[in-house]
């Protein structure tokens, strides 16, 4: 969905999106995060290492080198918060401002002969104040020709996916925005406003509509089992100790009152939602879990849930598994996935039907409760 996102913005700004075979495997679009292993490096992946004011893939040409049109260094560059730290800061300084900063000998000394050209580090130069976090949501365009940007050295916090009760509140960002902003959105009908969520996004729809953590039960999530899922295991490699962390926040009343209704799909961390706050619940809820009983993993077992919230309904589909929510996977996803190391079947579905089917039948669920309730 991220991915779609961006394209969109990019027809939106009339860019043409292109990918180098000899950078990023020739793919698109660049998940960047810090890893051990890139820690100490030069490098997107690294976080104990400031990267002074460059340009991106200063290997190739700066200057535009036109061949049918296309230029063979990127242009226009796009930062995408999806998950950030907010305590860490990308600095943007456009290139017709660097003279200002530079002393005549400087200016003046490239000029000369007698400079080596080489790589590979191009993250070498003078740092020039301007910082701005790209907040989670937030995305950013800028000349790659006529820009330097850099970022500074941070501590990671492998965290932000455990901090659950952001999400609700990113939801009620948008909200307020709408509804404080009616002019800009005369198409809304904010009298009938509906959460819809899968997995992470399903505990968020249940949260808005009043559902409350446990912030004991959320931090020995990983003690004794899996869950069924790949979701400690990630949180182990990622290093992330819940013991360590304060997740009281978790247990504060993230409901908002503007949501009528709300569909979950398999919803995460269920099992850490305190009885007394689900059968406080009072808006109209239809919770699906996909799979057949017995099948779905007890991470997304929402069949406690239900017996406890007034006016919740429940629906099953029993040929379909945890995943099959997501989009259809092309012929080469589930090779891709696996060269990436992705733990989750994501292209798996439980057998029979195929993905479109079983999106059909979900469509035609939600759209008629939708439709009945609000």
């Amino acid at each position: 969905m991220t991915c779609v996102m961006q394209i969109a913005l990019f027809s939106i700004a009339q860019i043409m999106p292109i990918s180098y075979n000899r950078e990023n495997m020739g793919r698109l679009f660049r998940h960047v995060v810090p890893t051990r292993e890139s820690a100490a490096k030069v490098s997107l992946h690294s976080s104990k290492s400031t990267l002074d004011m460059h340009v991106f893939i200063s290997i190739l040409q700066i200057t535009p080198e036109t061949t049918d049109g296309i230029s063979p260094s990127p242009e226009i560059l796009s930062f995408y918060g999806l998950c950030p730290d907010p305590d860490v800061f990308t600095e943007v300084v456009e290139l017709d401002e660097v003279p200002e900063h530079l002393t005549p000998e400087q200016i003046t000394a490239p000029q000369q002969k007698g400079f080596l050209l080489r790589m590979p580090s191009p993250f070498a130069g003078r740092e020039m104040k301007g910082p701005f976090s790209v907040g989670a949501g937030d995305m950013l365009f800028f000349n790659n020709h006529r820009t330097l940007h850099a970022r500074q050295k941070f501590e990671v916090r492998r965290m932000a996916n455990v901090r659950v009760w952001e999400r609700p509140a990113d939801l009620t960002a948008v909200l307020d925005e709408i509804t404080q902003n009616p002019d800009d959105y005369p198409y809304i009908d904010t009298d009938r406003i509906a959460a819809l969520g899968f997995s992470a996004g399903g505990y968020t729809a249940m949260a808005v509509s009043g559902a409350r953590v446990d912030p004991v039960a959320l931090q020995g999530f990983c003690d004794t089992t899996d869950h069924g899922m790949s979701d400690c295991a990630f949180l182990k490699r990622g290093g992330v100790d819940l013991h360590a962390m304060d997740l009281s926040p978790a247990s504060q009343d993230l409901t908002d009152p503007r949501i009528r209704a709300a569909v979950i799909i398999d919803p995460g961390i269920v099992e850490t939602l305190t009885d007394e706050s689900l059968a406080q619940i009072r808006i109209p809820m239809l919770i699906v879990n996909l799979g057949a009983q017995g099948k779905v993993p007890i991470g997304v077992d929402a069949t406690h849930a239900v017996g406890l919230i007034p006016n919740a309904q429940f629906a099953r589909i029993d040929d379909a598994f945890h995943f099959s929510f997501l989009a259809e996977c092309k012929p080469k996803g589930p090779a891709i996935l696996a060269q990436e190391g992705e733990m989750d079947l994501l292209c798996d579905d439980a057998g029979g039907r195929g993905r479109a089917a079983l999106h059909t039948e979900l469509q035609g669920l939600i759209t008629a409760y939708l439709k009945d309730v609000l």
